[in-house]
Order: structure tokens, then sequence, then C-alpha cells
């Protein structure tokens, strides 16, 4: 997952950073918790393990605001995307 390269998170409160607390939802709690809190990575992490126990996917959508002239940089330094490898440095 990429979870490990997102900084921040947009919720019905506006953007909060990725490792700030939240409440997790009743839906979301493990057998014999009464309540739980964690951090926003936290919660995404048990929401994608829960639908993936009851074989559903999950998919979530991420982005970073570039410069064209930032992409351009990255793509030199990256033989120019010629391999899917080259192109992973975006993630």
């Amino acid at each position: 997952m990429l979870f490990d390269f997102c900084t921040n998170v947009m919720t019905t409160q506006g953007i909060c950073g990725f490792n700030d607390q939240t409440e997790m939802p009743k839906e979301l709690l493990n057998e014999g918790e009464g309540s739980a809190s964690g951090t926003h990575k936290e919660l995404y992490e048990r929401t994608v393990k829960k639908f993936a126990n009851q074989a559903y996917r999950t998919i979530l959508m991420a982005y970073r605001d570039m410069s064209m002239a930032e992409f351009e940089q990255i793509k030199a330094d990256n033989n120019n995307f010629e391999k899917e490898g080259d192109r992973e440095v975006l993630e």
C-alpha cells in the first residue's frame, strides 16, 4: 500500500495529518474493543483489511502537487521513464 508515502488525508473536517489521531468507527472496532482511537493511517489500514476479509476490493486516490519542471526533472533523473521500474519513483 502507498500509505507510507502519504502525509495528509482529506476528511469531513478538512485536511488533517495522516498520523493525527482520530476515533475509530464502531464498525472497525476489533472484538472486545469498546472504543478506540488511532491515526488516520490505522483507520484506513483497518478499513482495507476489513474489506479484504469480505472479498471486497478498495480503491484509494492519492495525489501530489508538482510543477511541470519538477516532473521533467524526475523524468530525466529516471531514464525518461523508459521502464516501468523507472516510473515507480512517482509513487
